[in-house]
């Protein structure tokens, strides 16, 4: 409810916040695409803010953002960005406007300088944290993200905390209204998050494998639920049984998920 100062700085001064939700099994993807497992490690790199922006350039076609300001149309909102730089809220209108500045300086002048918002807290800040959060699970959001990044998310801020105790409590607190947080007790909910995290664990290992593209992830959902379910429930008897349960459950997946 406060009103913040807006300031105008150059185009190429600011950075992609690399811990996006909604670009998180996009990274998985390229990464495995490149052959570098590591690409997105450090949020500075300057190759992980190219591939990044590569990344965010695919998705400029949803909601016809590009078509939008391609028109000429100006910037009407401050993007929201950390004291150190990166952007909170408008990674893909950034994107958006630096692929139009580049391709033509004089028609796009209007994006050699853009509006922001600074808030007072770094990249790490808990706080981003919970505005990554509020996109999920406010009912105003109207681009809902995908179950596979949602997960991905969850994990990292389990690995992010040395006692997962702390973890599930934060991922708890941030996601309360979240799809994927139903249960009323604590330790249901932390069996709940665990299922979660085994069922994307299928997924992410489809994609490392190039057996599935994110896609194809995002859009069956409930074949990986179901999947992670037919292993939970698996009488191991010998250390062959999960193996060709885990193979033919994947044949089975990708040859009509809807079964």
């Amino acid at each position: 409810s406060k009103a913040f100062k807006k300031y105008s700085v150059p185009i190429g001064l600011l950075k992609y916040r690399l811990q996006n939700t909604r670009t998180l099994g996009h990274q998985i993807e390229y990464a495995r695409r490149m052959n570098k497992e590591t690409l997105f490690d450090d949020p500075e790199s300057g190759d992980a803010q190219t591939a990044q922006h590569q990344i965010l350039d695919s998705m400029l076609s949803e909601n016809k953002l590009k078509s939008y300001f391609e028109a000429g149309r100006k910037q009407k909102n401050a993007l929201l960005i950390t004291k150190d730089g990166f952007v909170i809220s408008g990674n893909r209108r950034l994107c958006c406007w630096r692929e139009l500045y580049n391709k033509n300086s004089v028609k796009y002048s209007h994006f050699e300088f853009i509006d922001v918002c600074i808030l007072e807290e770094e990249n790490d800040s808990p706080l981003i944290d919970k505005i990554e959060a509020l996109q999920e699970t406010d009912e105003s959001i109207q681009s809902r993200f995908a179950w596979f990044p949602v997960i991905m998310r969850f994990e990292k801020i389990l690995d992010n905390y040395p006692d997962p105790q702390d973890g599930y409590k934060r991922i708890i607190n941030l996601y309360m209204n979240s799809k994927y947080i139903r249960k009323t007790y604590e330790s249901q909910r932390i069996t709940e998050i665990n299922e979660w995290i085994d069922t994307a664990s299928l997924a992410k290992n489809m994609i490392e494998n190039n057996n599935a593209t994110l896609d194809f992830i995002n859009d069956n959902e409930f074949a990986f639920v179901e999947w992670n379910k037919g292993f939970g429930k698996l009488q191991i008897t010998k250390p062959l049984d999960s193996d060709l349960y885990n193979e033919i459950a994947k044949k089975v997946v990708l040859t009509d998920s809807s079964k």
